[in-house]
């Protein structure tokens, strides 16, 4: 028994035929995948949101019977996306230089902070978007965004145009985001990339964010 204990306590990881990886995932001695990573989950979760499915193998957000809505422990969300949208996790966050939104886009299977800001932003609720000025026609821009980019966004980076190649009429090609957002009359907070910007712009005189070619999405 003190010997197993021993065993325990110098390998946590390894458990019965086991192995617990950081990243979520379960792997058996075997190398069979028993439960998979916490960023393939989520994406699965996400395309399952999209597509009005029921998802089964990751926290949503939940509402109470007076429609109050209500998350989990280690996971956050609730207050902004919609109900039955999946939650952010806030387990295993490896935080480099303070940022800790670049590290939950990349525990969840996102490029990076900026396209996590899109997914937030397409699966919000309806007090979010009334709240930030955000229109139907801007989430479902949103959302047509990630389906083009695909599932693990961050596995499709090659594909992807250059967002300083998006021009919208009236604005400078130097022009910051905030320049951008204030003369488009946008929440600053909002916008993150040009290709944002010119779903936001009021009469849409932009370039088009998908190149036409190949229907890739920009590179946020």
């Amino acid at each position: 028994m003190k010997i197993l204990l021993i065993l325990l306590m110098l390998y946590p990881t390894i458990s019965f035929g086991k192995t617990y990886k950081s990243d979520g995932s379960i792997i058996s001695n075997s190398g069979e995948i028993i439960k998979e990573s916490r960023s393939v989950r989520y994406q699965k979760a996400q395309k399952a949101f999209q597509n009005g499915e029921e998802i089964t193998d990751w926290p949503t957000v939940k509402a109470n019977k007076n429609g109050k809505s209500y998350g989990q422990k280690n996971y956050f969300g609730h207050e902004i996306l919609e109900v039955g949208a999946p939650l952010l996790s806030l387990e295993q966050l490896r935080i480099k230089d303070g940022n800790i939104m670049e590290a939950v886009a990349k525990n969840h299977g996102f490029e990076n902070e900026k396209i996590l800001n899109i997914a937030i932003i397409s699966m919000s609720n309806e007090t979010f978007q009334i709240d930030n000025n955000i229109s139907e026609k801007q989430i479902q821009e949103m959302s047509d965004v990630l389906k083009d980019v695909g599932p693990l966004l961050s596995d499709v980076a090659g594909k992807l145009i250059n967002d300083n190649d998006i021009k919208i009429d009236g604005i400078s090609a130097g022009a910051s985001l905030n320049e951008i957002a204030k003369s488009i009359g946008a929440d600053v907070s909002l916008v993150t990339s040009r290709a944002i910007a010119e779903t936001m712009a009021p009469d849409g005189s932009a370039t088009p964010a998908m190149d036409t070619d190949t229907g890739a999405a920009p590179r946020y």
